[in-house]
């Protein structure tokens, strides 16, 4: 009975209304019913990790707006240097958080090529969501983060090789795929000489 009256709510509200906010309560009751229509990257929610299986694929661990424990950040970046130690690769740092537009637009530039190849072939990528610098606050002073977004390369051993900030939203400079990309490839040699 709930459900009947649930549903000629809806339709009475729906009646004689305009297509865009039809579709609108089309998403939400999608959404509440667990449905994906959409096609939109989903985040996970505020808190959610699963612990990484060596055996799975470290994309799973990509979503930058991830909140880890701090216990679950140390857990991920050990592995990370484990795992760059057997690829023979590095291991990138991206400090960002959800709220900050500058991270949002490195996030999305790094999404694109050139970078996305470079950065997949040679290193791994841990995001570190640092919140309102409330989060993973003995990482930050340990690396000396005080803006975001911070990119710190380190060796599998853990020793820095570089660190870069990027503002291209604050500071009106527009950041390319390929200046991010080259920067990564600056990274490589003095990264594989140490």
């Amino acid at each position: 009975m709930v459900a009947q009256t649930s549903a000629a709510k809806v339709k009475s509200a729906v009646r004689g209304s305009h297509p865009r906010p039809i579709a609108i309560l089309v998403c939400m009751l999608s959404a509440l019913a667990g449905c994906k229509g959409s096609g939109a990257e989903e985040s996970a929610p505020a808190g959610a990790h699963k612990p990484w299986n060596k055996a799975q694929d470290y994309r799973a661990h990509e979503d930058p707006w991830i909140e880890r424990s701090d216990t679950e950040l140390q857990k991920d970046l050990q592995l990370a240097k484990e795992r760059a130690k057997r690829e023979k690769k590095l291991v990138l740092l991206e400090f960002v958080a959800g709220w900050c537009p500058d991270c949002r637009e490195v996030v999305r530039v790094s999404g694109q090529e050139p970078v996305r190849s470079v950065v997949a072939n040679n290193f791994v990528r841990l995001y570190v969501n640092v919140g309102h610098f409330d989060l993973h606050r003995k990482l930050l002073k340990r690396f000396g983060v005080r803006s975001i977004v911070t990119l710190i390369v380190l060796r599998p051993d853990g020793s820095e090789v570089a660190r870069t900030n990027y503002e291209p939203v604050s500071k009106d400079e527009k950041l390319t795929p390929e200046e991010l990309a080259s920067w990564y490839r600056s990274v490589l040699t003095k990264g594989r000489r140490g």
